[in-house]
Parts: structure tokens; sequence; C-alpha cells
């Protein structure tokens, strides 16, 4: 809905689509999982949807393209690569030496 407000509000305006961020500071999937897990409380994570995790600098990166440009339109904007959150959640874990789901 939030994009169609836009829309409707300006056709010269810009929508971009991310998916799955995290980076080195703020609230993530990442510090979700890692605070999970330093808290001692179980790990529940969905292994049938597929993301694509997305670095926030890769975002701010594709976010000055596209502001350089000056193009119009709905884009997507993500790092490369996919997997599941479960997938996701494993490579966190095996990442800080974690036990793996």
């Amino acid at each position: 809905m939030g994009e169609l407000f836009v829309r409707e509000l300006s056709r010269s305006a810009t929508v971009v689509r991310t998916q799955a961020l995290y980076g080195s500071t703020g609230r993530s999937f990442i510090s979700a999982i890692l605070g999970r897990v330093n808290d001692g409380q179980p790990l529940r994570v969905v292994d049938d949807q597929t993301v694509a995790p997305t670095r926030a600098a890769d975002l701010a990166t594709a976010l000055l393209r596209i502001l350089e440009e000056g193009t119009v339109g709905v884009y997507h904007a993500s790092s490369r690569g996919e997997c599941t959150w479960f997938a996701f959640a494993q490579a966190i874990l095996e990442g800080v030496g974690a036990a793996a789901l």
C-alpha cells in the first residue's frame, strides 16, 4: 500500500525494494539470532522462505547509483545470492563459532 500511495502522490517518484537487510549496527536478523543465542533462548527459523540477505552498504551503493542516474520507477536492490532464513541463521551461527541449528 505504501508503494501505491507514493506512486499516486508523484509519478516521478522512485521506489526501492530490498529484503533481509543487515549491517554492523542496528536491529537485524543477525542481531536477533545472536541475541537469542546469547540469552539461551531456543531458535525456530523457517526453512521454506528464500531471501537475498542484503548488506546495508550494498543497498546504500545501489541507492546512490539510482540517485545519481536520476531514474524513476520501482527497483529491487539486494546483495547477490539467496538462501532460506534457516540457512542464513546457520551461516550466522557458524560465523561466530556457535553450534549449528
